[in-house]
């Protein structure tokens, strides 16, 4: 799952991946492009997964840290501290 990621780590990810097309997309839909404005993280998986009534059915999770390594490691120690509050959206919110 992708890890926490600002919006211009995400866009430097989609050049480099080559998804101009996907990108020029995006332009064209401006409320979709104004919902990426914000840092965006696996809150919502997370809980999700924390959910599970079955957690035998998976063994662990991996990040995608898209170059923000020290910033998912951060994270994922502020989310294993406790250092986080549940929102009413369904994901939570870290520190």
């Amino acid at each position: 799952m992708a890890g926490p990621a600002g919006i211009a780590t995400l866009l430097r990810y989609a050049v480099r991946c080559g998804v101009g097309p996907s990108i020029r997309a995006l332009g064209a839909r401006p409320t979709a492009l104004v919902k990426l404005i914000d840092d965006h993280g696996p809150e919502k998986l997370m809980r999700t997964l924390a959910g599970v009534s079955r957690p035998d059915l998976y063994d662990g999770v991996h990040f995608f840290t898209f170059g923000g390594l020290l910033r998912t490691c951060e994270w994922l120690q502020r989310v294993g501290a406790g250092d986080f509050t549940l929102d009413r959206h369904g994901g939570f919110r870290v520190g």
